[in-house]
């Protein structure tokens, strides 16, 4: 023993006094060894209780070692009670260490490490929950504990309010807990059922709240972090990515000293919420900290080829300090060629990467083109410096030309990999065209369900698809609802398909009879699909022959009380009317009931079942009554007798039901031409970028953007060649040749706002013309035009809002120039790239400031972190000449929005600017760490199903937070709105801003 005491050194501590901690020491091993102990534990628990009320240890740990007077003697008695417990002596040592007993504490943790190993247990013993506290549906909306400071300054005994609760008020409370860690909340001090009968909305069923649960370490280690059902979490101050939607392969890493440490994470949840976190400190793959994950989705061979060849193979780097460099993956078993692409991973991150093999037949001796055999198996071989080599099998399925769907796998439009299922034409198309029907699934339906629902028998034969037409079948990974990037994807898979449908085993004689024509669209879907099949139809629908919606709701924020726009939110309470309109102008252009005019001449067959109740006929009736109120009269719309949401046989057995039966047959047989042009329609465009045009006409830029909507009427008189347009809030018209016969903008007569103009003949079928509005001393007229110059003004891969950043291939940069900035700017970074995996398997490369080549800055949109000085990136954007640059400035300290100047420490800022190579940034920055945080914390998704992409929803293109902002959401913003069109700020397209001048 007195070895022991000599290793320790002088007392260090200030109560409760040398004879109880000496007493603590004589109950540890002795040095031989042998396990015997000196002092009893009785002895220990009176000298560390002398002068200490015993209610002074009342409560959970968190709660006494908070308390500089009582800690120690709390600890120490918690060790006399339960001298066997790990976690007991981690505590005890957690307290004389943050207290300065540094050599006392480690001798606690050597005792703690001997009892239990490097981690005391692999789930968290006791989980404290804060809640419920009322929530809206977006993404970011505020949260009453952040009036306190935020949950970490919330005591044990404090009460929070919140409307839910029938007490008025919340407060910590004690959860139950499983054997296996798991934890199903269901907050029992609310009325529910009054709630919902009272105020008439399931909506109010949705809320918010804290969790905390404390783990034990006994030596420094890294240490594996997964939640699943969590959204998010921070061990201690780091910010970890979770995944919502609970798959068991993806972990976080975080490097932790001996200690007590916290998970703190905030819930949000309908009705019920189960989560369950675990612990490690020994996965990987082959014994490195890296996990390697096979590709999910493979394409299928045609007749033993490949006819896509992209994979896409998930890597966890489980350090969370280390990069791991130079990752390569190649094919064993065959001389497969693939690109030589080599990668690196940040520190925790779980990167897609991105790979392809040879797409080119080899020749066998006889001169035949060399298949694969059925099934095919090829290995993929993972390497990177400094780790073992992983070997992954991968089984390909092979599936017939014709008769039946196949998978493929294309490169979307932000680079990632994703998967659609088609089907090939049953006979050659005329003129070697053949139309494609895009079919959009609902929630939860993979691709290839969704096409062979296109099947109906016949003689006891299954037939699959249509005689002269694809059936296509995108799909992608989350609650894009088939807007913005989803709508992307269905697009992306489409050109895809042009590709597939030439290649050589479509092909014979020399011709390929099968190839896709993506000028000739018949769009169709079911549930979700069927508001895709609207949204989509309604922005292009100038390629639309036919559109089938079955099912389909109008907008997620009147579908049910799935997405409630600031009905039972937080924010609703503070946000100002002008922002709330800023907010829902970020996602105008997804209610296909505004842009009714568009499908003025487009046949359409509308189907629902008459017993549907999860969409109601009712979306289907007002979309109709829209579309009547628009001049369209064109739409069928059908409600099934006897019908729910689903259905497989409509008349009789096997004949195709909800989405093939013989009614949509005989129309698709009908409608196998494009519709030719009305002569009389009104474009409506809220987001130019989004638009693919109507007749031919397009609207490149409003005079107030995304804010207002632009519109044109349009009066075409096809034999005298005279177009009369008139304009409401339109900048600059563009017309290109359109795909119909009857019309031709060549040689024509315009006459735009009482301006008559001529096309002279101009416009080929590639080429485009320009008619712009300009105002000189308040008269304001059309003239011929150039081209918008990306050096002066927002050209259309420049439009807002802020998801547009991320509709395409992009990078992360972490400003990393500056020491002390570099981790957080780096776990920022990875928070959000694992965001955007997560919950879109989106491939996000994060890379330094200091290693960030010029190639990966030219070739990609970019999302750049930290200050003009932590970050080279942004101060050279911010000091560009190439561009117009909006007026926001970053000085340390403050940041400046035009005349308005952001002084307080917790502010952030998130900004697009544009790039010379006509792409676009989007800069997250602030005053402080906080501020920054606070913007990052915008990325967070909701719950499922509507865990959206991060950014993708109402984020126009600026936003300032400030102090309020965790607190009351959108109403604690600074500043936001969309920039002009010279990136000028535009008050108009802005909420008012609170700053000082």
């Amino acid at each position: 023993m007195a070895e022991n005491m000599a290793a320790v050194g002088p007392p260090r501590l200030f109560v409760p006094g040398l004879m109880a901690v000496l007493a603590v020491l004589a109950m540890l091993p002795t040095a031989d060894g042998d396990g015997k102990r000196g002092l009893s534990a009785d002895s220990v628990r009176a000298a560390a209780m002398r002068d200490v009320p015993a209610s002074a240890c009342a409560g959970p740990p968190w709660h006494w070692t908070s308390r500089t007077d009582t800690a120690e003697a709390c600890a120490l008695k918690l060790v006399s009670d339960k001298a066997d417990n790990a976690d007991a002596w981690v505590i005890l040592g957690d307290v004389m260490q943050q207290r300065g007993g540094d050599h006392e504490a480690a001798s606690f943790f050597k005792e703690a490490r001997r009892l239990a190993g490097p981690l005391c247990t692999k789930h968290v013993h006791a989980w404290w929950f804060l809640g419920p506290l009322p929530v809206g549906k977006l993404e970011f909306d505020g949260d009453p504990a952040w009036e306190s400071g935020g949950p970490r300054h919330v005591g044990l005994g404090d009460k929070v309010p919140s409307e839910l609760a029938s007490s008025q008020y919340v407060k910590w409370s004690l959860l139950p807990r499983s054997a296996d860690g798991s934890v199903h909340l269901n907050p029992s001090n609310v009325d529910w059922g009054d709630l919902v009968r009272s105020l008439g909305s399931m909506g109010i069923t949705e809320w918010q709240g804290w969790v905390r649960g404390d783990f034990s370490v006994t030596e420094e280690r890294d240490v594996h972090v997964q939640c699943s059902g969590l959204r998010s979490v921070y061990v201690d101050n780091t910010l970890l990515a979770q995944d919502v939607y609970a798959r068991p392969q993806f972990w976080t890493t975080v490097r932790l000293k001996p200690g007590v440490h916290t998970l703190w994470a905030h819930i949000r949840a309908r009705g019920q919420a189960a989560f369950r976190c675990s612990l490690d400190t020994a996965i990987g793959t082959g014994g490195d900290p890296w996990i390697v994950l096979p590709p999910e989705s493979v394409p299928d061979l045609l007749e033993g080829f490949f006819v896509s060849n992209k994979f896409a193979l998930k890597i966890t780097n489980l350090s969370p300090t280390n990069w791991i460099q130079a990752v390569k993956v190649s094919v064993t078993g065959r001389q497969f060629p693939m690109d030589q692409t080599t990668y690196d991973i940040a520190p925790g991150q779980t990167h897609m990467l991105v790979t392809q093999v040879s797409l080119a037949p080899t020749l066998t001796g006889e001169g035949t083109l060399r298949s694969l055999p059925c099934p095919g198996n090829i290995e993929f071989r993972v390497t990177a410096a400094g780790f073992r080599t992983v070997k992954l099998p991968v089984t390909l399925r092979c599936r017939k030309r014709f008769g039946q769907s196949f998978a493929f796998t294309f490169i979307d439009h932000d680079g990632s990999v994703q998967t659609a299922a088609a089907i090939p034409p049953r006979r050659r198309c005329e003129n070697s065209l053949c139309p494609v029907l895009v079919s959009l699934h609902g929630t939860g339906v993979p691709p290839l369900n969704q096409a062979e629902s296109y099947k109906f028998m016949k003689n006891d034969e299954w037939n699959f698809g249509l005689d002269t037409a694809w059936v296509l079948a995108p799909s992608r990974h989350g609650a894009h609802n088939w807007e913005g990037p989803g709508r992307l994807t269905a697009l992306a898979a489409l050109r895809d398909l042009l590709r597939l449908s030439s290649v050589h085993v479509f092909c014979e004689d020399d011709s390929c009879p099968y190839r896709a024509d993506s000028s000739r669209l018949i769009i169709a879907g079911h549930s979700m699909g069927g508001h895709g099949a609207w949204h989509l139809a309604s922005l292009v629908p100038d390629a639309v022959m036919a559109l089938i919606p079955a099912a389909g709701w109008i907008s997620k924020e009147d579908y049910g009380d799935t997405n409630l726009f600031m009905r039972h939110d937080v924010a609703a309470s503070f946000i100002s009317p002008a922002l709330k309109a800023i907010l829902e102008a970020c996602v105008a252009e997804n209610a296909p009931d505004r842009l009714a005019s568009h499908f003025k001449g487009i046949p359409i067959l509308a189907r629902v079942g008459q017993n549907d109740r999860t969409v109601h006929p009712y979306n289907q009736r007002r979309m109709r009554r829209a579309l009547i109120a628009s001049g369209v009269d064109t739409m069928k719309a059908v409600e099934i007798k006897g019908k729910e949401h689903w259905w497989w046989d409509t008349h009789e057995t096997n004949d195709g039901g909800a989405v093939f039966d013989n009614d949509v047959r005989e129309f698709l047989t009908s409608h196998d031409q494009m519709p030719p042009c009305p002569t009389s329609f009104t474009l409506t465009v809220h987001n130019p970028a989004s638009f693919g045009g109507r007749g031919g006409i397009t609207i490149a830029q409003a005079i107030v953007p995304h804010a207002l909507p632009a519109t044109v009427h349009v009066n075409l008189d096809t034999e005298t060649g005279l177009a009369v347009l008139n304009t409401s809030n339109a900048k600059i018209l563009r017309f290109t040749k359109p795909h119909f016969s009857n019309w031709n903008w060549a040689w024509k007569d315009l006459i735009i706002d009482d301006n008559h103009l001529k096309t002279d003949g101009t416009i080929e079928s590639a080429a485009a013309i320009y008619f712009c509005r300009g105002c000189d001393n308040g008269e304001c007229a059309w003239k011929s035009c150039d081209t918008p110059n990306k050096h002066e003004q927002r050209v259309l891969l420049q439009h807002g809002p802020m998801r547009r950043v991320f509709e395409a291939p992009f990078v992360i940069v972490a400003g990393a120039s500056v020491e002390a900035e570099a981790h957080f700017n780096i776990e920022m970074a990875v928070f959000i790239a694992n965001q955007f995996l997560l919950t879109s398997d989106a491939a996000a490369p994060v890379l330094n400031d200091t290693d960030v080549d010029a190639d990966s800055l030219e070739r990609h949109n970019l999302l750049l972190i930290g200050t003009p000085e932590s970050n080279s990136i942004i101060r050279r954007l911010l000091a560009s000449t190439e561009v117009a640059l909006p007026p926001f400035t970053l000085a340390a300290g403050h940041m400046q929005l035009a005349s308005c100047r952001f002084s307080e420490a917790r502010t952030g800022a998130m900004f697009l600017l544009p790039l010379a190579n006509g792409g676009l940034a989007a800069i997250i920055t602030g005053n402080s760490a906080e501020g920054m945080e606070d913007v990052v914390s915008m990325a967070i998704p909701t719950v499922p199903p509507m865990a959206r992409s991060p950014f993708s929803n109402m984020i126009p293109d600026f936003v300032v937070t400030g102090p309020q902002t965790r607190a009351k959401g959108p109403g604690g913003w600074l500043c936001a709105g969309f920039w002009g069109n010279t990136w000028q700020f535009e008050q108009a397209a802005a909420a008012p801003c609170v700053c000082s001048p």
